[in-house]
């Protein structure tokens, strides 16, 4: 039986378990600090390492090498959005078993973002950019929802199919927009960190700063990406550990004095 208000009597009507978790804008500082714990900066610092040697040491491998790297890192990142779905909001631990294994879900991204790279090259060559600005919009609405949706389902083939990427973003409903406006403004701010330090950063140096400022903003994006699916896990229809939880997830994200 449903319980009632003790004060008008009238029965009360359940709003889910996601009515209780804070919403994702009221927390965008703690997606910033998200990177800024150990394990993740151990493997950015480490692959920007080895992204900026391996080439001086090992030429043949300049270009492969950092694309593998690239894919381990979307590895951890997919782990951290995949985590963040289902309420832990601290970043995986180094786990060589976790972060090597079921590589086919980074492939997968890595993938679907070359793809919707190469589409909106090949439309900006071939027409002008009147033809390339609607796409690119269209791009920055479903490439989120295509990014949650993979996580979620697995299944490449699914993302692909306009009509399951609509009803994804409608179960988010206007907050989706968004979610798209806080990316589109990390990756404006990607992109002027990077031009920063092309133009003032040496030439020794360059690599290793600008992989490791790409893999923090990565890392925030997918964070968000996670704790959206988090938010709204009941209109999503996914299944997180433990939807009491909140008490832990609001300390975890409560601002700094």
């Amino acid at each position: 039986m449903a319980p009632a208000c003790p004060v008008c009597k009238n029965t009360l009507d359940y709003l889910g378990a996601g009515n209780l978790i804070t919403p994702f804008w009221q927390n965008i500082a703690s997606f910033y600090r998200y990177p800024l714990t150990r394990d993740a900066l151990i493997l950015m610092v480490g692959i920007a390492v080895a992204s900026s040697l391996i080439g001086l040491i090992i030429p043949p491998l300049e270009i492969i090498a950092p694309i593998l790297l690239f894919i381990v890192f979307i590895r951890y990142a997919t782990l951290a959005l995949e985590e963040t779905a289902r309420g832990n909001m601290a970043p995986p631990p180094l786990d060589k078993e976790s972060l090597l294994s079921d590589m086919e879900l980074p492939v997968m991204e890595v993938f679907l973002i070359f793809f919707v790279v190469t589409i909106n090259m090949i439309v900006q060559s071939l027409f002008s950019f009147f033809a390339l600005a609607p796409l690119m919009l269209l791009t920055i609405l479903a490439l989120p929802a295509a990014i949650m949706a993979l996580a979620i389902e697995r299944s490449f083939v699914q993302i692909l199919n306009p009509a399951y990427l609509w009803q994804f973003i409608q179960r988010i409903g206007v907050h989706y927009l968004l979610l798209c406006a806080f990316l589109l403004l990390l990756i404006i701010a990607l992109s002027t960190t990077v031009g920063l330090l092309g133009a003032f950063t040496p030439d020794y140096l360059i690599t290793f700063l600008v992989s490791t400022i790409t893999m923090y903003f990565v890392l925030v994006m997918f964070h968000m990406m996670g704790y959206v699916i988090y938010q709204y896990h009941e209109d999503l229809q996914f299944e997180v550990a433990d939807v009491h939880a909140e008490n832990e997830v609001a300390a975890a994200h409560a601002p700094r004095p």
